[in-house]
């Protein structure tokens, strides 16, 4: 979702991915394949990383045909991880001459690229401001929210706290209505928010595939 808004926006965009499967629907649509890491970093001045943490970006930037090719680009953040993470990323990448951007996606995969991508910012501001016209692509609620590099991870997981917070509250009213004999599709009408009732309705229709 990340690349194919970026390509729609008019950016010239090369694509690597650990299954190389994944990259031909972005190559069709413009983007150019890159063989490797090292090979999308030297043809990219920004460099975007979404997969699963960032141990796994360590380990892909660690090599030693990417490392000499950071200098000088900006690498962009937008796997899961914590303020701590985010602070040591930071200070591996500047050491070896790149700049940085930590950020979180507060949104889904389908909502990127439209009015409902939330999705903030934290490092220099220089580095912000120099890369927002290609972060704008990825969504119309693009924040930068402070030079501490930690602020993004942080504002992550406080709001996938929210939201799992408000899974494991549905799960509990679920066991309470069935504990006392109170109708499932009752307690979905009683103002639950939209993940709530989706649970609720889960539970309720035995729909667990």
């Amino acid at each position: 979702a990340l690349a194919r808004s970026l390509v729609n926006g008019g950016h010239g965009v090369t694509v690597w991915n650990r299954s190389p499967a994944k990259m031909q629907p972005l190559v069709d649509m413009g983007a150019a394949p890159a063989v490797s890491v090292a090979a999308a970093v030297e043809a990219s001045p920004v460099v975007l990383v979404n997969i699963d943490d960032y141990p796994s970006t360590r380990a892909l930037f660690e090599a030693a045909d990417v490392v000499e090719k950071l200098s000088g680009r900006v690498v962009v953040q937008l796997s899961t991880g914590t303020p701590q993470e985010a602070r040591e990323f930071e200070a591996w990448l500047t050491s070896r001459g790149a700049d940085y951007l930590d950020g979180a996606l507060l949104c889904y995969p389908e909502d990127i690229g439209t009015p409902g991508a939330t999705i903030v910012y934290s490092g220099r501001r220089s580095v912000f401001d120099h890369c927002e016209a290609l972060l704008t692509s990825l969504g119309e609620d693009i924040r930068f929210v402070g030079e501490r590099v930690g602020s993004a991870a942080a504002l992550d997981l406080a709001w996938l706290s929210s939201l799992y917070g408000a899974y494991a509250g549905a799960a509990h009213g679920v066991v309470l209505c069935e504990s006392e004999g109170v109708d499932l599709g009752l307690y979905a009408t009683v103002g639950v928010n939209d993940e709530a009732r989706w649970i609720i309705e889960t539970v309720r229709e035995e729909d667990f595939g």
